[in-house]
């Protein structure tokens, strides 16, 4: 349950602040049903000896925002904004024991410009920001040996100490002559989690005793956030007839840096250039009803680039010791390092119709 709520006072015709807030409710009430080919329904018992209990938590949250603008004239205008947020906590239903993990919070601060120039063909608009995130979710993968067998317990914990995110976002619409429109963006953004102590214990796989036991400070990493990342698109529009039917023409580009796909593996994805485009007869007049037809030709990955968006490390490492005196596993069952490819080129010829 949400209720949220706003105000602007204005100070003076160019000076305006906003006050606002929201209050969050969040109740959760889950169970695991089968783990690890265990009936926990059927198996009480044996649902308690690994420690599962059923997830039943309550949250209550109220997060305010500030937000102070100043209009410096018609087209330019500055702003400030204080924020916090709230991301729910939960169980990790991929656990044994339906592990379960705390809320997540975030303090940001944001101050930007926004600015009209070239007789307001042009727009340009900066925002940098700050944000502070404590008792970051993120998602680790231990095993459990059962016996003869090994379950791979994905489980997200929360993180001490604060997550730093720092950014710019810049963004430059320009409209040169009539129909034409340019645009491009560029964003850096910076990320670090907290080093944080991971115990790893080694067992006997088949009497499940403990066999070695160390602690490490391990790094994590926000995942998906490029340090850079940037696109541009040009659109242009020409009036054919004397109706509304118009020809579009769009074409983009999109960059993005390499960055890590698993919060706890520093190996990164590839870096990416893919650039789209579509053309278009819009608005064609389809009798005396207002009905109108659009018709569009479009086509993603023009260029037919291939990269890995999505890249695994895991099977790439060598498997569990298999006694207490061997610290590096046999390599005879691993698989090794696999990835997720992007889309090749696509094209497709779609239609709608306005009433």
């Amino acid at each position: 349950m949400q209720q949220s709520r706003q105000a602007t006072w204005h100070a003076t015709d160019a000076l305006h602040l906003t006050v606002g807030g929201r209050y969050t409710r969040d109740k959760k009430h889950g169970e695991l049903l089968i783990a690890s080919g265990v009936d926990y329904v059927a198996n009480p018992a044996q649902a308690a000896l690994r420690g599962y209990q059923p997830l039943d938590r309550t949250w209550n949250r109220f997060d305010p925002m500030v937000t102070l603008a100043y209009d410096m004239s018609d087209d330019v205008h500055v702003y400030a904004k204080y924020a916090t947020g709230y991301r729910a906590g939960g169980a990790s239903s991929r656990t044994i024991n339906y592990q379960p993990f705390d809320p997540e919070h975030v303090k940001s601060y944001e101050a930007g410009i926004k600015a009209d120039f070239w007789d307001r063909r042009a727009r340009f608009n900066l925002t940098g920001y700050i944000m502070d995130r404590s008792n970051s979710q993120v998602d680790i993968n231990s095993f459990l040996y059962l016996g003869a067998s090994t379950y791979n317990n994905l489980e997200t914990i929360n993180l001490p100490g604060n997550a730093k995110i720092r950014g710019i976002e810049a963004d430059l619409t320009v409209r040169p002559v009539e129909g034409l429109t340019l645009n491009a963006s560029y964003a850096y953004t910076y990320t670090k989690l907290p080093l944080t102590p991971i115990t790893y214990t080694a067992r006997n796989v088949t009497t499940g005793a403990v066999t070695d036991q160390s602690t490490i400070m391990q790094q994590f990493y926000i995942v998906f956030t490029p340090r850079n990342a940037a696109s541009g698109a040009i659109d242009y529009a020409l009036p054919i007839g004397g109706g509304d039917a118009t020809l579009k023409f769009h074409f983009d580009g999109n960059y993005a840096q390499a960055t890590q796909t698993f919060d706890a593996y520093a190996r990164k994805n590839d870096a990416s250039l893919i650039f789209n485009g579509r053309v278009s007869l819009a608005n064609i007049e389809m009798g005396n009803g207002g009905q109108k037809l659009t018709v569009g030709l479009w086509g993603r990955n023009l260029f037919n680039n291939a990269y890995v968006y999505r890249r695994d490390p895991t099977q790439a490492l060598p498997g569990s010791p298999s006694s207490s005196n061997v610290r590096s596993g046999s390599i005879a069952n691993v698989m090794g390092e696999y990835g997720n490819f992007n889309m090749p080129r696509t094209y497709g010829l779609d239609a709608s119709i306005s009433f």
